[in-house]
């Protein structure tokens, strides 16, 4: 499939990545175009930051500075911070250490069970602040334990640690709408059927292209001059 781009690699990556870690399936649609210069593209700094140097501070900085501009609400701030049920924190990266979970491949509520049911206390240690389980083992980010020390943000938190169906609802709808920011159809369009329902429909595509002609151009039910770089 020659014209991809790379947006849509990412995030064609993201959702597959986000299904295999046992998450809920990911809508997606192709058609995003790459920048071809330098300034096109967002500039640093749009990522929430973990630490602004005070509970109050760092909530704000959640709200206004990072998802409130984008669009998003309180719920969606909670739904997309359940992503840290996967992977890690390395020190040589952004200088924080350890895991939020014991399951750090698989996508569950465990992230919002504990942060509501585990006694965090400040990491003594030579890096920068974060909080750690009474086995030392797991951490919280000074911006994850913002959301139990927000009154509204806690509610989500408090729901989505008992409604896994719940949770992933939210978070894929708020996942997609991370994904297609700025995007306006029919700039977005579904690739092969109306819309990737499921990891099968994922699976059947993969299986399709392997069947096209080396030699000639795929033929989808798609205008690809849309996809081109």
């Amino acid at each position: 499939f020659p014209g991809v781009s790379y947006a849509d690699t990412y995030t064609l990556a993201g959702k597959v990545a986000i299904e295999a870690a046992k998450g809920p399936t990911i809508p997606w649609k192709a058609g995003r175009v790459d920048a071809l210069t330098p300034d096109a593209v967002t500039p640093d700094g749009r990522l929430p930051d973990a630490d602004k140097g005070s509970p109050d501070k760092t909530i704000s900085h959640l709200r206004k500075d990072v998802f409130y501009r984008m669009g998003f609400n309180d719920q969606e701030i909670v739904a997309l911070s359940g992503a840290h049920a996967l992977g890690r924190c390395h020190p040589d990266a952004s200088g924080y250490s350890g895991p939020w979970t014991p399951t750090p491949t698989l996508l569950t509520t465990g992230y919002y069970n504990l942060l509501i049911s585990v006694p965090w206390t400040l990491k003594e240690w030579n890096g920068p602040m974060q909080f750690e389980d009474p086995s030392g083992k797991l951490m919280m980010l000074p911006s994850d334990i913002a959301l139990i020390q927000d009154k509204k943000f806690r509610e989500y938190v408090k729901m989505y640690a008992k409604d896994k169906d719940l949770f992933f609802k939210d978070f894929a709808a708020a996942f997609v709408k991370l994904e297609e920011q700025s995007a306006q159809p029919p700039t977005l369009m579904h690739l092969g059927r109306r819309e990737l329902r499921d990891a099968e429909h994922d699976r059947e595509f993969r299986a399709r292209r392997r069947l096209w002609p080396a030699a000639q151009p795929a033929v989808l039910p798609v205008k690809l001059d849309a996809l081109a770089v």
